[in-house]
């Protein structure tokens, strides 16, 4: 039998970063030896019947409280130790993103990141070591944007950027008991990635994970485990990416473009339950699939405010029916959440209130956006079309799969405004997050096309949040 995370590892590591954080305070520390910051975010959040009036589903409307806490301590010249921990505090149960992917929520306390790094171990300026729970976000965050226990080597010099890893999702830090969905425990990865520039302000890179499952499915069903693992995969991904800081924040007028294309090979084998539990049936297929990802944004100069106008076009494979060879998945780290509209707000990259993954898709989205240093506002429009009409797709956004034989699954629009006000926190400044209070709008529709239901709604998702830094 796997080990279970449960309540009592999530309080024993709580216990460990109150000692650690109480420890440091009780310490008179050097001026600059101890840096914190806290956030306060309040908001509602509305959305419509996940299973688009043809199921059972209902509207859902709610407010939440959600406080972090950050804290880092330098150890010496080389060593330093961090930590993050969260409150989420809900009126009611909602599905809301939870940094990195929707799942059901109530309250509960979370220990983010607790990790210590060593910057020594090369002469290199801007090498180091880090080791512990931590936050792995790319920024288009289509492979990482997720919590997760690692030891990465990571370099980010003038010539060169990437890192070297390897991890595993233990638990979800979370006191409610949440353990990790089955698609992403008992999964191990190791990772890389490497970049630079190859003329100034132009960037080429590769990135690379190998993850590879070693839960027993059989074993899993026979013990009545609430979300058994039916899956395993030996996977390995690999991906060439060009950029001129796309989704960096600092843009000049003219043009920025995203492109990368992955390629994901390994074996996928999937079991269903039988009787009294056991596995009835398997299927077992060798995999090779792929996907792009493209972005080109121009910023006129001649306009007198900064409008930025885009279009993206993404694809992931996907398999006739009956077999899933060809079949892309995602990593099961990613978010798809990014700044690819040019703005500080980020972006859920296929609509907020759909939320798909990149798996048998078609996704065609045009957009304009406007940054100001005290306000930004993005307005993008979606296409969705299947790639293999007999195929399943994911879409986060909904409790409903579409009709098979249809390609067209809808349209969507999205809409983010957002005003910045204070001043920018300084010291721990991430670069997934702009450290500035904020109050921001996020309204987002889904417009179900002929592979739903003739008589499904459409679905909507509307969020409102004060943040607050101090």
């Amino acid at each position: 039998m796997k080990p279970q995370y449960g309540a009592t590892r999530i309080v024993l590591l709580l216990a460990a970063w109150v000692g650690v954080i109480g420890q440091a305070l009780a310490i008179e520390p050097p001026a600059d030896g101890f840096e914190h910051d806290f956030k306060l975010r309040l908001g509602a959040f509305a959305e419509g019947d996940r299973e688009l009036g043809v199921g059972e589903g209902d509207p859902t409307t709610e407010a939440f409280l959600d406080g972090q806490a950050v804290a880092h301590w330098r150890l010496g010249r080389a060593g330093s130790l961090f930590a993050r921990a969260q409150l989420f505090a809900p009126t009611g149960e909602l599905v809301l993103t939870d940094e990195d992917r929707p799942r059901r929520s109530d309250t509960y306390v979370a220990l983010r990141e607790l990790w210590v790094d060593y910057r020594g171990f090369t002469s290199y300026p801007g090498e180091v070591i880090r080791l512990g729970r931590q936050r792995l976000r790319d920024p288009d965050g289509q492979w990482f944007d997720r919590d997760i226990e690692a030891l990465r080597w990571i370099f980010d010099t003038t010539l060169v950027q990437g890192h070297l890893g390897v991890g595993e999702v233990l638990f979800t830090g979370r006191s409610d008991g949440t353990d990790p969905s089955a698609s992403e425990r008992d999964r191990t990865y190791v990772f890389g990635q490497a970049g630079g520039q190859w003329r100034a302000g132009h960037f080429l890179g590769i990135r690379a994970i190998h993850a590879f499952d070693h839960a027993d499915p059989q074993e899993e069903l026979l013990s009545g485990r609430r979300d058994p693992k039916l899956s395993e995969r030996n996977f390995t991904w690999l991906d060439f990416y060009a950029h001129n800081g796309f989704h960096q924040l600092a843009q000049r007028p003219g043009w920025s473009y995203w492109a990368d294309a992955s390629v994901l090979t390994g074996t996928r084998e999937d079991y269903l339950a039988g009787a009294e539990g056991a596995a009835a049936t398997r299927s077992d297929d060798s995999v090779l699939a792929w996907s792009t990802d493209l972005g080109l944004r121009w910023r006129p100069a001649a306009l007198a405010l900064p409008w930025q106008f885009g279009v993206a076009y993404a694809f992931g494979s996907g398999s006739d029916t009956g077999n899933s060879n060809h079949r892309y998945e995602q990593t099961g780290l990613h978010s798809n959440r990014s700044r690819f509209t040019g703005t500080r707000s980020l972006l859920y990259r296929y609509n907020e209130a759909y939320k798909a993954d990149l798996s048998n898709l078609h996704v065609g989205s045009a957009y304009v956006s406007l940054p100001l240093e005290r306000f930004d506002a993005s307005l993008v429009a979606h296409r969705f079309a299947r790639h293999r009409a007999g195929e399943a797709i994911i879409a986060d956004g909904l409790d409903l799969a579409p009709e098979p034989g249809r390609r067209w699954l809808g349209d969507g629009l999205d809409l983010v405004l957002a005003w910045y006000f204070g001043a920018r926190v300084p010291g721990l400044a991430r670069e997934d997050e702009d450290l500035r209070s904020s109050l921001r709008f996020r309204a987002s529709g889904f417009f179900p096309g002929d592979a739903y239901a003739d008589d499904a709604d459409d679905q909507y998702a509307v969020n409102l949040e004060l943040t607050l830094w101090y």
